[in-house]
């Protein structure tokens, strides 16, 4: 009687597969290769991008240098034209500053 209250007991997830050595080989090699390629190509991927995010970076930092030395040569050009109007600034100011104080002594101060 134990026998007959028990439930039938079910082998879930056994199957089987028939598939000659050959097939077997064929379908690793072929599914080996392929996650090989795409493990390579990602890995060739990662490096080309990390190439392009190195040449961008060094790209950029080429840029900053000359846009910086362009920015000292600007500033010396403008030095310059500045100086020379400071100069002529105060030179105008020494001669209408001494002519006049000429007239004044010349004049007198009536």
């Amino acid at each position: 009687m134990s026998e007959e209250k028990r439930p039938e007991r079910r082998e879930e997830g056994r199957f089987h597969v028939s598939l000659s050595e050959e097939q077997l080989n064929a379908d690793r090699s072929s599914v080996d290769m392929q996650q090989y390629a795409n493990i390579g190509a990602s890995s060739r991927r990662d490096e080309v991008q990390a190439e392009l995010a190195a040449a961008r970076n060094v790209q950029a930092r080429h840029a900053e240098q000359r846009e910086a030395r362009e920015h000292r040569k600007r500033n010396r050009v403008k030095g310059r034209k500045n100086r020379r109007i400071f100069t002529l600034t105060w030179v105008i100011m020494v001669v209408l500053v001494s002519l006049t104080v000429s007239s004044y002594l010349i004049s007198g101060s009536n």
